[in-house]
């Protein structure tokens, strides 16, 4: 199977290749050179729910969405720590940077 560089750089794939594949228009690729040859690789989609997943305009920010299901995954984490409450918890992060920006 032959495929023609464009000059802009753009390689179009033979459809019966992409359906093979079942890469679609817009799917990410990742790209590989490797001792002189180029390897294609398809990108995993996220799936729905997942960080960063958007289905589309009208569900819940990706970004927010990301930070709660953090929470969840940290949920109970500074009570085990040994933390009472959240301005324990703020101090110790502050004195942490402090100390990381000090070297």
């Amino acid at each position: 199977m032959f495929a023609e560089v464009m000059d802009n750089g753009q390689i179009a794939l033979p459809l019966s290749l992409m359906n093979q594949l079942e890469w679609k228009s817009g799917d990410k690729l990742d790209m590989v050179l490797e001792n002189g040859e180029l390897r294609l690789r398809g990108i995993e989609k996220p799936k729905e729910k997942e960080f960063f997943y958007m289905k589309d305009e009208n569900e819940t920010d990706s970004v927010l969405l990301a930070f709660e299901n953090l929470a969840q995954a940290c949920k109970g984490a500074a009570e085990e720590a040994g933390f009472k409450n959240e301005e324990e918890l703020q101090a110790y992060l502050s004195s942490f940077r402090r100390k990381v920006r000090e070297g």
